[in-house]
């Protein structure tokens, strides 16, 4: 989440008339202490800043502003409940502070109050036209198998910015999940356009092209995206089952052992690995292979 400050912080100005020197002194100290932390804050001093502004808010436990800035930065410290304890006791009468509702919906999204979280931060997309916070939302009901919103979602945050980092990808992991092949083959590769390495687009994009039989231009996208994350499981498979359509049985070999040692339960690796074996004339690895296929079969709850 891109967490810059959407507004502009200036203190208020405090009107000498009818305040006694002491309360003037009093509203200075304030202003200074905000300054302190809306300073610490932008130069990235996220600790200091948040213990500024907790000091703050102790004595101005209303002050909707110090609270919001509280909460973005809890937030950029990855502290989301610390952020919704600082803004939900505040939210009533102040529905219509887009910040606000920002820092409480990324907070309750991420600490499980998922639903009301992003239907707050699709309010304030709606109502401020943020690209990022479309994001937020559509991530989040990816993530909920809620595949259409989730496009919808991403649809609107590349009509506000076609080159939104990872819009595109997003859209094109809905349609494949949807099973929209083509229309995702388009997305990923207008993600790629704009950032070649983008790991989910280079793997997806390798899985379609992979799936329509053409290895050769699914190979690279795949070796790239297990480039990018080693190890990644997914990333392997794909890239053992082009290596074998390819004869390159060495290769997804080695791949699909170092699978079957990661992930020992996971049966699609063993039932490629017992497939290799025999065209490579090596029985009793394929036996071994089949065995353990059946074993995990067996383990399979029934219908």
């Amino acid at each position: 989440m891109r967490s810059v400050l959407p507004f502009v912080l200036m203190p208020a100005l405090c009107a000498a008339a009818g305040l006694t020197a002491q309360q003037s002194a009093s509203q200075d100290d304030a202003r200074a202490q905000m300054d302190k932390a809306i300073a610490d804050y932008r130069s990235g001093d996220l600790n200091h800043a948040r213990r500024e502004l907790s000091d703050f808010l102790a004595s101005h436990p209303q002050d909707v502003r110090a609270a919001v800035l509280l909460g973005y930065a809890d937030i950029k410290l990855q502290r989301d409940a610390e952020a919704y304890e600082a803004v939900a006791p505040l939210e009533k009468g102040n529905e219509n502070n887009l910040d606000l509702e920002y820092v409480l919906g990324y907070a309750m999204i991420r600490t499980g109050k998922t639903d009301e979280g992003v239907q707050r931060m699709e309010m304030v997309a709606r109502a401020r036209g943020a690209a990022d916070a479309w994001m937020v939302a559509g991530t989040m009901r990816f993530e909920r198998s809620q595949f259409h919103e989730a496009q919808a979602d991403a649809e609107e945050a590349i009509k506000i910015n076609p080159n939104y980092p990872g819009a595109q990808t997003l859209k094109g992991k809905c349609l494949y999940a949807s099973g929209n092949r083509y229309a995702a083959v388009e997305a990923f590769e207008a993600a790629l356009r704009r950032e070649p390495n983008d790991f989910d687009a280079n793997l997806y994009l390798g899985i379609l092209y992979s799936e329509k039989g053409d290895h050769v231009s699914a190979r690279p996208l795949l070796e790239l995206a297990l480039t990018l994350r080693p190890g990644w499981p997914l990333a392997r498979l794909e890239l053992a089952k082009v290596y074998k359509s390819e004869g390159n049985n060495a290769g997804a070999i080695q791949l699909l052992e170092s699978l079957a040692k990661s992930d020992p339960e996971w049966v699609e690796p063993h039932i490629i690995l017992s497939t290799i074996y025999s065209i490579m004339n090596r029985p009793e690895d394929g036996k071994r292979e089949r065995a353990i296929v059946q074993q995990l079969e067996d383990k399979q709850p029934g219908p």
